[in-house]
C-alpha cells in the first residue's frame, strides 16, 4: 500500500482565446499551480491537469480548424514535506503570446 505524499506542479497553458484575459482575437497562454495529494509524481501530473482542464472547460471554445488548439503541459513537479500553510484554490497568470 502507498502512502499519499503532496506534490506541488507548476501547469502552463497555451494558444487559449485571448478573450480569456480581456483580449478577443489574440491567443492567451498562462501558468498556474496546483498542490496535489497522490501516490507519485505521475498521479500527481495526471490530476492536476484533470483539474485545469476541468476549470477550463467552460470557457474554452470548441477547436477551430486550421487554428493552433490550446494545449496544457507540465513545467514543474516537486515532491513537497507538508501541504503549504496558504494556497489560492483557484487562479492563474496569464500573458499574451506572439
Amino acid at each position: 500500500m502507498s502512502d499519499t505524499r503532496i506534490f506541488e506542479v507548476m501547469v502552463e497553458g497555451r494558444d487559449f482565446p485571448g478573450r480569456m484575459m480581456g483580449e478577443p482575437g489574440k491567443r492567451a497562454g498562462f501558468f498556474t499551480t496546483c498542490w496535489v495529494a497522490a501516490d507519485n509524481a505521475e498521479h500527481a501530473i495526471e490530476t492536476a491537469l484533470d483539474s485545469v482542464r476541468g476549470e477550463l472547460a467552460d470557457h474554452t471554445p470548441a477547436p477551430v480548424p486550421d487554428e493552433q488548439p490550446p494545449t496544457l503541459h507540465v513545467e514543474d513537479v516537486r515532491e513537497l514535506d507538508a501541504m503549504p500553510d496558504q494556497t489560492p484554490d483557484t487562479g492563474a497568470t496569464w500573458f499574451a503570446m506572439k
